[in-house]
């Protein structure tokens, strides 16, 4: 999404944050895990170096991962067929060292169980580069289950069941080469089987599913099969069908993505079962003939869809973002810092604006006020949360660690765009003012930080330099410091209330001193 021209400043919106009402847990289930690209990444310094920054920063506790079993993490010999984990024990290690707890996901399949000619095999992505993801069935599911047995065995014997209990594997991705039920089932059964065999507290889920698809016909199926189910996980864009072809501008929803979401987790806790969306973002559109992000969540269109939709998912066990960076080879290694990559990060860790709004989530409370959100001038009338405004508000009390009664509200003005959610109106400016009712010392100023394209902006410094393909030091320099999110103290009124603009697709994080 291009930069939008911000139009005439429409009618006021009033946020209410409620102080007398009893306050309710706020789980940063955003934290529980991060995606990355194929495992074999993580022996790379600079993506170490980016996740260490993402711990740091972002409060980052766990990290999912295509490809812990393709033939470039070298799990079966070519030359006797043995199993050798010296790649797996390399790039988990260091996810234990650091703190990150990994989901693993049980893929892809390695040659040697797929026994294909190389004219046959079938690869994610054409094979390219290092990337080596083969999307096969097994040609016998007993191998399958051998060599996952084998890894569980591994994986315990270094690292015990106190802590490999707590870690989730994930069978397979998004059923590529691996149609549902007929090769998917089979596959579920021997991994969960393999599992359970080594221990019965490692966790096994799935079905790992794309839009959200086979979440119902997957619980009823393993039920009726008796097979093991720890969790049930799935994926979903705000791109993908259900939401980009919303029925036209009138039946045009900003939350069509986050009501999806929601339905499909309802399924699995009438099964009793812990749901995970283990991959999300802003949307996958990208140029001709890329499955690239697209340009938005380079900018903060991004931001804005992250304050909107985290506290209408906070229910969920995990939500996982898609991807923490843009070293990544699904379509080849880019060097061009924006290119429309899923990375909250770009190669050289310049931080997007999608970054700095998990950076202000991550000093949020652990304890939500009651907050409204009043607009006299609602753009999408058929949406399903705060009231049809483009404008989302949420309230935080006290710190991550649960202490204290600091109060923040994350303001975030988010109007959709179409192919992604579509949206009936043009992006605009709101002017919103919050008000606090019953706060029992009542603050006299508050410190606000900005995400917008206004000023935490590197894709637009970026631009200004003519868009290097490959920056020099000094540019990139520059490009960290124009990623930083603007900062300003402001007294607050003789009543209380507060009043700020918030650009389109902005996003404006109050803290009241």
């Amino acid at each position: 999404m291009l930069a939008t021209p911000l139009l005439a400043v429409s009618k006021p919106v009033t946020v209410e944050v409620d102080l007398s009402s009893a306050a309710t847990p706020f789980g940063h289930n955003w934290q529980r895990c991060f995606g990355s690209g194929h495992a074999l990444l993580g022996t790379r310094s600079d993506w170490r170096a980016q996740l260490q920054t993402s711990v740091g920063q972002l409060g980052l506790r766990g990290l999912r991962m295509h490809g812990w079993l393709d033939d470039d993490m070298s799990v079966i010999s070519p030359k006797d067929g043995s199993y050798q984990f010296f790649n797996v024990d390399t790039v988990a290690d260091f996810l234990v060292e650091v703190g990150v707890t990994p989901i693993i996901e049980l893929s892809f399949m390695p040659r040697a169980l797929a026994k294909c000619k190389p004219a046959d095999c079938v690869y994610a992505f054409g094979n390219r580069g290092g990337y080596k993801g083969l999307t096969m069935p097994p040609a016998d599911y007993d191998e399958w289950y051998r060599l996952v047995r084998a890894l569980a065995t591994h994986l315990l014997e270094r690292h015990g069941i106190a802590k490999l209990s707590t870690w989730k594997f994930e069978v397979w991705n998004e059923m590529w080469g691996m149609p549902y039920p007929s090769a998917y089932l089979p596959l579920y059964n021997a991994s969960q089987a393999a599992l359970k065999d080594v221990h019965p507290a490692l966790q096994v889920g799935g079905p790992s599913s794309a839009g959200l698809e086979f979440v119902a016909d997957f619980i009823a199926d393993t039920a009726k099969g008796g097979m093991a189910v720890d969790f049930v996980s799935t994926h979903h864009y705000p791109s993908d069908p259900s939401c980009s072809h919303a029925g036209g501008e009138h039946a045009a929803d900003p939350d069509c993505f986050a009501k999806d979401v929601l339905a499909s987790a309802a399924l699995a806790e009438a099964a009793n079962k812990p749901f995970l969306l283990t991959e999300y973002k802003d949307g996958l559109q990208g140029g001709p003939g890329t499955s690239f992000g697209g340009k938005h969540g380079d900018m903060s269109y991004a931001a804005a869809f992250v304050m909107r939709n985290i506290p209408l998912l906070a229910s969920l066990d995990v939500l996982s973002w898609w991807t923490f960076s843009d070293i990544f080879e699904e379509g080849s290694m880019y060097g061009m810092p924006f290119y429309g990559g899923y990375g909250l990060q770009t190669v050289h860790g310049v931080k997007k604006p999608a970054f700095r709004a998990f950076e202000l989530l991550a000093g949020a409370g652990t304890r939500r006020a009651r907050t409204t959100v009043a607009d006299s001038t609602p753009a999408f009338p058929n949406a399903t949360f705060y009231g049809g405004s483009t404008i989302s508000a949420f309230a935080t009390l006290g710190g991550p660690d649960g202490v204290g009664d600091a109060l923040q509200v994350f303001v975030a003005n988010f109007a959709g765009e179409k192919g992604t959610s579509p949206a009936p109106v043009a992006p605009v400016s709101r002017n919103v003012t919050v008000v606090l009712r019953a706060a029992a010392d009542a603050p006299t100023s508050a410190l606000l930080r900005r995400i917008d394209d206004n000023s935490t902006a590197p894709f637009a410094a970026w631009q200004a330099m003519g868009s290097p393909p490959y920056p020099t030091k000094s540019q990139i320099a520059a490009l960290h410091a124009a990623s930083e999110t603007r900062d300003e103290m402001r007294p607050l009124a003789k009543d209380g209330s507060l009043t700020f603009e918030v650009p389109a697709y902005g996003v404006v994080a109050v803290s009241y001193q």
